[in-house]
Parts: C-alpha cells; sequence; structure tokens
C-alpha cells in the first residue's frame, strides 16, 4: 500500500461548495482510502490554518502562505512520509512544484492546443501522468508527454439520477422557476474563460429569431465574478428571459445531495468554453438531461450535442488559443432539442452515462497504483524513512 500525497483544490468534505476539482478529489480520497492506501491531503488556496489534522481517514496538512501551497508541499509530504503526491489542478500554478525532489501523478486537464510550453516543463518530470479525455490524452503524446493511462471523472448514480415529471416540476418550484418553459442551464464559474458573455449573446439571437418558443436561460454562477453578466443581461434586454441566483445563495452553493434537482430541473445543460474535462455535463447526463458543448476539446467527447466552432480566442492569463462557438450553429442545435422526442434523446444520455459511475472508476486508479507501487517502494528506506536523494 502506498503512501499518497494529495495536492488539489479543498475537497468536498471540507469545502463547500466544492469547485470540480475538489468534487472529484473527495470520491479519489474516499476510494483509495477505503482500498487500505494511507492518504494525506495539501489543500490550496490557503485554506487551511490549522495545522494538521484528521477527517475520517484522511490527514489534513496546512495550505501555507501562497496560494497553491507550493510553500508547504515539500514539508507536508516529509512530515508524511509520502510515496507519492497526487496533482489535480492545471499544471500552469507550478512555478517550482516541478523541481522540487518528490514524486508526482499528475491527473492533467489538458483544454487547449497545441499545448502550452509550460503545461511540457511541468509534465515532462513527473514520474506519472494521467489524462483526463482522448483529447487530452492525444495532445499530450504530440507533445512528447508519455500517458500512463486515460481515465475519466466519475458520478455517485445514487445521487445524479433522472426524475419522473411530477418530480421535475418539483425542482422548478424549488429553484422558483416557471415550470412550462424550455429551460437552458448552465453551472459553473464566471470566469473569463467560461465566456459566458459569448452565451449571453448566442441566447439572444436564439429568442430573437424564434419569438414563439418559451424559453429560458439559468446561469448558476456568480453574476459579480470576472465578467460584469448584469450590465451585459440588461444592454441585450434578456432581464426577463435569464434567471439567476442571489449572491447569498451562490456563495452558499447547492449541497451535493441536492444537485440532481438542479439538473432535473433545466431541459438542456450547456457548455461554451474549452474544458479539460466538463464534470457537470456528465452528472446532467446521468440525470437524462440533454447536453451541448463546442465540438473541441473534452466537453465535446462528453456532450449528445456539440457546436460548431467558428474561430478562435486568446482571452486569458496563460495566452492558450480557446474556441469561439458558431452562433448560428448553436440555435439550430438548441432548437432541435427543443423539437426533439424528449424520451428517446433522455434514453441515448443515460446510455452515455453508463461506465463513469465511481464504481467502475476508482478500480482503475487502483489497478495503476499497483503498477506504480514497485516502482515507489524502492525509494523507502528498511526503517521507512522516504529518501529524498
Amino acid at each position: 500500500m502506498l503512501r499518497i500525497m494529495f495536492w488539489s483544490d479543498p475537497p468536498l468534505s471540507v469545502h463547500k461548495p466544492p469547485t470540480a476539482y475538489g468534487k472529484v478529489a473527495q470520491y479519489l480520497i474516499d476510494g483509495f482510502a477505503g482500498a487500505g492506501h494511507e492518504v494525506a491531503y495539501t489543500p490550496m488556496g490557503m485554506c487551511n490554518d490549522m495545522g494538521v489534522f484528521k477527517l475520517g481517514s484522511v490527514t489534513f496538512y496546512p495550505s501555507g502562505s501562497e496560494p497553491f501551497g507550493e510553500d508547504v508541499i515539500c514539508s507536508n509530504c516529509y512530515h508524511f512520509n509520502a510515496d507519492l503526491v497526487f496533482v489535480l489542478k492545471d499544471p500552469f500554478f507550478a512555478r517550482r512544484a516541478h523541481l522540487l525532489p518528490l514524486e508526482y501523478l499528475w491527473y492533467a486537464p489538458v483544454d487547449h492546443a497545441p499545448l502550452h510550453p509550460h503545461y511540457e516543463a511541468v509534465l515532462k518530470r513527473c514520474l506519472c501522468v494521467v489524462a483526463m479525455s482522448e483529447f487530452g490524452r492525444r495532445e499530450l503524446r504530440a507533445h512528447g508527454i508519455e500517458v500512463a493511462e486515460t481515465i475519466p471523472h466519475g458520478y455517485d448514480p445514487k445521487i445524479y439520477r433522472p426524475l419522473y415529471d411530477e418530480e421535475r416540476e418539483e425542482c422548478r418550484k424549488w429553484l422558483d422557476i416557471d415550470p412550462f418553459c424550455f429551460l437552458i442551464g448552465f453551472i459553473g464559474r464566471n470566469q473569463i474563460r467560461k465566456q459566458i458573455d459569448r452565451l449571453l449573446l448566442a441566447f439572444k439571437r436564439l429568442i430573437e429569431e424564434n419569438p414563439d418558443a418559451d424559453i429560458k436561460l439559468l446561469l448558476w454562477t456568480d453574476v459579480k465574478g470576472e465578467v460584469p453578466l448584469l450590465p451585459i443581461i440588461h444592454s441585450l434586454g434578456l432581464h426577463e428571459y435569464v434567471y439567476w441566483p442571489e449572491e447569498r445563495l451562490y456563495r452558499m452553493g447547492i449541497p451535493e445531495e441536492e444537485m440532481h434537482r438542479f439538473y432535473n430541473a433545466c431541459d438542456l445543460v450547456v457548455c461554451v468554453s474549452a474544458e479539460g474535462f466538463w464534470l457537470p455535463g456528465l452528472e446532467a447526463m446521468a440525470c437524462g438531461i440533454h447536453t451541448l458543448a463546442p465540438d473541441y476539446a473534452a466537453a465535446g467527447e462528453i456532450a449528445l450535442f456539440r457546436v460548431r466552432v467558428s474561430d478562435w480566442t486568446f482571452n486569458n492569463m496563460a495566452g492558450v488559443r480557446q474556441p469561439l462557438i458558431d452562433v448560428d450553429d448553436f440555435c439550430l442545435k438548441v432548437m432541435r432539442v427543443y423539437d426533439s422526442d424528449w424520451e428517446q434523446l433522455r434514453r441515448k444520455q443515460l446510455e452515455r452515462a453508463r461506465g463513469y459511475e465511481w464504481d467502475n472508476i476508482i478500480p482503475r486508479w487502483l489497478k495503476l497504483l499497483d503498477k506504480l507501487e514497485p516502482e515507489l517502494r524502492p525509494l523507502v528506506t528498511k526503517g521507512e524513512v522516504r529518501s529524498w536523494g
């Protein structure tokens, strides 16, 4: 059995609402610890200044005084006597992490092509790199990075499940949303790269071209985030067509066990940006809800309906190329869902979700850890002291 130090966003058990990374990390640490591995966690974001503490079977370490914890990861691993550091984060954050005397398993999200040079510099120094998608695997290998495995995220079928029509109406009431409209849902952080402004422009075109269709948009995001969404919504005249949460409600988040109610309230869940995986799309799919995303990167592998990319932009600090969806094609695909046989599409979504359950995903990780163990254990002395040489 290995001693594994997780290094990622705070997991679901200690931070609500979690990021997608934090949610995935929670299921992974539970699965690894349940299989007998010793698991510790260094949460990013300067969120733990309480010192070392144990929560269940997982030991949590201080986050440090730097945003991503690069100042403490080495000492935390030394204290825990870690065999392996499991990183779930974009390599962009690493300034010196890849130069430290640590053995990394990097679960790398790839949402762009060609691969950024910093990705190469970081990942080529890792013991093991795991891709989340076929897109990511292709890009990593095209740049000379050996990929040990391609393992997607998963979902809990006890939480993410389809509901009957009467129950779906209750979900609309729970969110205080018109029960009769066709509801397009978006869930994600308000970051420039998420291109929510592009989504609003496309939605504006959609309702202009289809005035008889009762279509609304639900933005579960912080409308006061990186992009000032409220002025955009009002300048486009969409204030009667767009729902968004109060800031307090968004920051509190929807409890994980209630997330299926959010998805079941929607008729279509959309993404308009490049994603390293797109967990909301998988969760919506598991609820039998239709999904639409750009025909690019990992989200395009998940979504049942894919929107053509018409142009590119570099609207991010890293300077990586990001897709711009074709607005006309977006409208066409939304109306295709609007006019479709709901039950037939629902069956297709549920069929696509099969195999992504965490009970199927975790064993793939455990098999990989078993392969790595012989390579890592020689680095531990007979006295069970980690050798850093």
